[in-house]
């Protein structure tokens, strides 16, 4: 599915939250603020809270995955990506495929991460972070049933 980056979740799903309530945190300000922006111009920081939050998957899973494509560094990006459980992996397989070669590229990018032992040791935790969270997801796919 290509994805209109000129429309707003809003448009693409039929569903406006409307205007943030009042007196709500600044996390819900954002979303409802975000939910209305076209997704070309939504930050990277809206598409990891919308992952995490699993809303709208339809449409935010494939835009994750084009940023990604895009800049392999993205690791919350990727990560929440891979932990989206809830999300039709089955019915997209060419969307795995595409999902696999971004972990492959972050990987690749962390091996040439050198310097003194902070960035190291951040290098360290960002791969051990997908990896596992690689791991996980590779085993919810064995499980699912290909049509």
């Amino acid at each position: 599915m290509e994805l209109d980056q000129t429309k707003s979740l809003a448009e693409l799903t039929g569903v406006d939250w409307g205007p943030p309530p009042e007196n709500v945190s600044t996390s819900v300000t954002s979303r409802h603020l975000w939910h209305r922006q076209p997704l070309k111009e939504l930050p990277d920081a809206a598409v990891l809270r919308f992952v995490r939050s699993a809303i709208d998957l339809e449409f935010v899973i494939p835009l994750a995955v084009e940023r990604l494509e895009r800049n392999p560094e993205l690791f919350g990006v990727l990560v929440s990506v891979l932990k989206a459980n809830t999300y039709p992996w089955e019915l997209q397989p060419l969307l795995v495929n595409r999902l696999r070669e971004c972990v492959s590229s972050a990987l690749s990018d962390l091996n040439h991460w050198d310097g003194d032992e902070k960035i190291c040791a951040e290098a360290s935790a960002h791969r051990a972070a997908i990896c596992r969270s690689w791991a996980y997801f590779e085993v919810r796919l064995s499980k699912i049933s290909w049509a």
